[in-house]
């Protein structure tokens, strides 16, 4: 998922995006790994922790091709 691979890019651990999001690091894992769909809230302090415009947020849960 698009959301773990810009967490890495960035040299975040689940830990640092739940400090920047007020996210349960456990909850960031869930979405990961696509065991849990965010809420809009969710997605929208995800898209912000990562400078995404709200309407790409999206782009962060999309599948990686290749």
């Amino acid at each position: 998922m698009r959301l773990e691979i810009e967490r890495k890019r960035r040299r975040w651990s689940r830990a640092e995006l739940s400090r920047r999001t007020g996210m349960n690091p456990t909850t960031i894992y869930m979405i990961e790994r696509g065991k849990q769909q965010p809420f809009p809230g969710q997605v929208a302090k995800l898209a912000a922790a990562f400078d995404y415009p709200p309407d790409r947020a999206d782009e962060l849960f999309a599948e990686e091709m290749g």
